[in-house]
């Protein structure tokens, strides 16, 4: 969500500084892209947030490797417990918390109702 500009923690600390960084990361990114790739990015400035259009392209094609980063100190056998809704059982996720292959569907509920 911070990536793709939609996180809803804009009002805390910190915040319009990691703004400014992720400005510069993706302006360095769209100037190093391809001509005939760079051009559909021409309007990044005046999004908003700003480069939001690439910001949402980068995420969809880097996702998979960003959760790999995420995980990859988590060990195979590292589980996940949920509550279930009678609060007597748990849900299981195995392997790496429950996100050894695929990135989870939780990337895909906006954040306000996670």
């Amino acid at each position: 969500d911070i990536i793709r500009g939609r996180d809803m923690w804009s009002n805390e600390k910190g915040m319009a500084q990691l703004e400014k960084h992720l400005e510069a990361i993706f302006a360095k990114i769209q100037q190093n892209l391809p001509d005939n790739i760079k051009s559909k990015y021409n309007s990044g400035n005046s999004e908003t947030p700003k480069h939001k259009t690439l910001r949402e392209h980068w995420w969809s094609a880097n996702r998979d490797q960003i959760w790999k980063a995420i995980t990859c100190e988590a060990p195979f056998d590292a589980t996940l417990h949920i509550p279930s809704p009678d609060i007597k059982t748990y849900k299981f996720h195995g392997y790496k918390c429950g996100h050894n292959r695929d990135p989870p569907v939780d990337d895909y509920i906006p954040q306000r109702l996670r």
